[in-house]
């Protein structure tokens, strides 16, 4: 059961079998990863996240593909 998207095409999911929360990204052939045990532990765990606190390295990106309808519009 789905319970979040992340924009980029990829799920949070609840497992009502065993009610563990699982991230399922569409580019890896797998049922996803466990990220919590449960919902509740799911749901506490979250934080705000600040996009200003990632630091990419000179060279960390090899590659990158932008959509050609991509234009975002910024403040």
């Amino acid at each position: 059961m789905p319970v979040a998207e992340d924009g980029c095409g990829n799920y949070v999911w609840l497992k009502p079998e065993t009610g563990e929360v699982l991230f399922w990204d569409h580019e890896i052939e797998s049922d996803g990863v466990v990220i919590a045990n449960d919902f509740d532990v799911f749901i506490a765990a979250l934080q705000p996240f600040d996009t200003g606190s990632v630091r990419l390295k000179p060279g960390q990106v090899k590659h990158v593909w932008v959509h050609p309808d991509f234009k975002p519009e910024f403040d």
